[in-house]
């Protein structure tokens, strides 16, 4: 998905249509101009960890939207 213009072609309004609904859309960050207020934002990250052992993820919630900030643990999940 390269803009906006591409995304709404796939037809964002159906997507966001219902109160209830999860979508979950990869690089939103390219289209935030055209996502709605109530998103949910999950990054996933590689932590610096020991070269011997396997990489961790770290998993950060975010959100502009109250409501579900309230609902969002105060620390990341790694």
């Amino acid at each position: 998905m390269a803009d906006e213009d591409e995304f709404l072609e796939l037809g964002e309004e159906e997507l966001f249509d219902s109160d209830h609904a999860w979508v979950l859309v990869e690089w939103a960050d390219r289209v935030v101009s055209v996502m709605p207020h109530e998103m949910l934002w999950l990054n996933l990250d590689v932590a610096v960890s020991d070269p011997n052992e396997a990489p961790s993820r770290v998993i950060t919630l975010s959100t502009n939207d109250s409501t579900l900030a309230a609902l969002l643990p105060a620390e990341k999940l790694v």
